[in-house]
């Protein structure tokens, strides 16, 4: 059903094909900017997990190279499913007569709903705990994931969803660039992690805050030039 949902979308538009829009053109669509934007504070999310998560392990959580190596890999495989349950939800609410504004924004504020519980890793007395959390907070980061890359194709014609879809990828890039020296210069002024896990806690829920202010509504996203004032 998905699938025919996206080959189907927007075929009798009279734009839906030939060349896409030039970028000046494309950055003046608010949900363009909603998309970037969202992009910008979680993709990062997933890169401070991927890159810090192990140092946290070793140093917070005294694992060993070899508790490590066993399972150091738990966040990140419950992320499968986590990607896999956060496209479902929205396809089985679709199916249940729920337009794409609601299927879509449902599912993805119940992921940044369960960010959060990330937080709750670098307080918990026991290691396993933390490592529960995280996979939980992997896992809510994927199935978000699966969801705002499809809003694109639900907003956008086909010619023009790999512009912004690659807009949006380098807004996650430069939010990447950005934690990296934040993780670093936290760990050596404040000796702790607890300021890192809120920041990936949080981001989430405000992007979420973010996309409904600049897309209060899922649809055809209107050229800029033919609104009504």
């Amino acid at each position: 059903g998905e699938l025919q949902h996206i080959e189907t979308q927007q075929t009798d538009e009279p734009d839906s094909s030939g060349a896409s829009q030039p970028w000046r053109n494309i950055l003046r669509y608010r949900q363009a900017w909603g998309f970037t934007l969202a992009k910008f504070m979680t993709d990062p999310i997933w890169w401070f997990y991927i890159f810090w998560l192990p140092k946290y392990l070793i140093e917070a959580r005294h694992f060993s190279i070899a508790r490590l190596q066993l399972f150091g890999a738990i966040p990140f495989l419950a992320a499968v499913p986590g990607s896999i349950v956060g496209g479902w939800l929205s396809g089985f609410l679709l199916r249940r007569g729920h337009s794409v504004n609601f299927a879509r924004k449902t599912t993805l504020l119940a992921c940044a709903l369960l960010m959060p519980t990330g937080i709750l890793a670098v307080f918990s007395p026991s290691p396993w705990w933390a490592l529960a959390f995280v996979s939980l907070s992997t896992a809510a980061h994927q199935g978000w994931s699966a969801n705002i890359y499809t809003l694109v194709s639900d907003m956008f014609p086909r010619k023009d969803v790999a512009s912004v879809v690659g807009l949006g990828g380098a807004g996650g890039a430069v939010g990447g660039m950005i934690i990296a020296p934040v993780a670093g210069y936290t760990l050596q002024y404040f000796h702790s992690y607890v300021p890192l896990f809120i920041i990936a806690g949080v981001m989430h829920p405000l992007a979420m805050v973010v996309l409904q202010l600049l897309i209060p509504r899922i649809g055809t996203a209107t050229p800029p030039a033919a609104r009504v004032v």
